[in-house]
């Protein structure tokens, strides 16, 4: 090969290498955690971001989901809108909507200050989920040791009249739809409606850990002039269903040796098996038997 082959052979290299480079940039994303549009980049605090497209994308309908994409974070859910959360193994364990969590929630800028809060129903038509690790009480104060979670909508947008309809289907005969549509209303103002229907049957046999919520929301945004801006916002979701369960794995020994139930996993502790079993438990203080849950206990 002569020299003038080897010049051009260089200069397919190096535009090959350059055009490899930008296939792989990424999108910036732009956080408010700091309250301050920026760059996740130049955010100082450690935070996990994800637009709504990005949920999307990987399934995630409910904040149960964020425990897939975020290390270190755990969310649970429990009956009603009883959940745990808990970020680097700090949360509350008790659901009890007399306890100030170790975790704040976020939904809208406006912070919810209640344990019972995490099971977030307005997870949907979202336009950004920020997730910061705590400590975080410097920036928003009390009950922000173990971090923060940052629930940001999807706004109207002036001008635009836009809509979007997606619709998935699962088994355990799971289906999901969520709508938006964005109107503009003349020049300097706009409305947008979103809705959610998630619907699924339960993981145990006894029909529990099922999933049955109706989410609804209506924001109007207006432009005064340059300097004011209005937004009003208005949401709804009806949690339905028999809500979260675990299963019955046994009881201890006098000697703290675990003595298996021997159901099946999955039964559910509504499940008559479950009932039977815990006939034969002796439970203190009163050291009588368990009784069963009938579905008068249940409402």
């Amino acid at each position: 090969m002569n020299l003038t082959a080897k010049k051009t052979a260089l200069a397919l290299g190096l535009v090959a290498c350059q055009t490899a480079v930008a296939a792989t940039t990424l999108e910036e994303v732009i956080v408010t955690a700091q309250f301050k549009e920026q760059s996740l980049q130049d955010a100082s605090v450690a935070v996990d971001a994800f637009t709504g497209d990005q949920l999307r994308a990987q399934g995630v309908n409910s904040a149960e989901g964020l425990s897939q994409l975020v290390p270190a974070l755990t969310i649970t859910a429990g009956g009603g809108i009883a959940s745990s959360l808990y970020m680097r193994g700090i949360g509350n364990s008790a659901r009890n909507n007399y306890l100030d969590p170790a975790i704040i929630l976020n939904y809208d800028g406006v912070p919810i200050a209640r344990g019972s809060a995490t099971s977030i129903a307005g997870f949907f038509d979202l336009n950004r989920v920020e997730v910061l690790k705590g400590p975080q009480g410097t920036l928003y104060g009390k009950n922000a040791t173990g971090g923060v979670l940052n629930l940001n909508p999807a706004k109207p947008v002036i001008g635009e009249n836009s809509g979007f309809i997606s619709g998935a289907f699962g088994n355990y005969s799971a289906s999901e739809f969520t709508a938006a549509i964005n109107v503009a209303l003349g020049d300097n103002s706009a409305l947008r409606v979103s809705a959610a229907l998630y619907d699924r049957d339960g993981y145990s046999s006894d029909g529990t850990n099922d999933d049955d919520r109706t989410s609804i929301r209506v924001q109007y945004l207006a432009q005064v002039n340059d300097r004011l801006t209005i937004r009003l916002s208005a949401d709804s979701t009806d949690i339905g269903g028999v809500g979260g369960n675990p299963d019955i794995v046994g009881r201890y020994s006098p000697q703290f040796d675990l003595i298996l139930d021997g159901n099946a996993p999955g039964t559910g502790m509504l499940s008559d098996e479950a009932n039977d079993y815990r006939t034969t438990v002796l439970s203190a203080p009163g050291f009588g038997f368990l009784q069963p849950i009938t579905d008068q206990w249940r409402t």
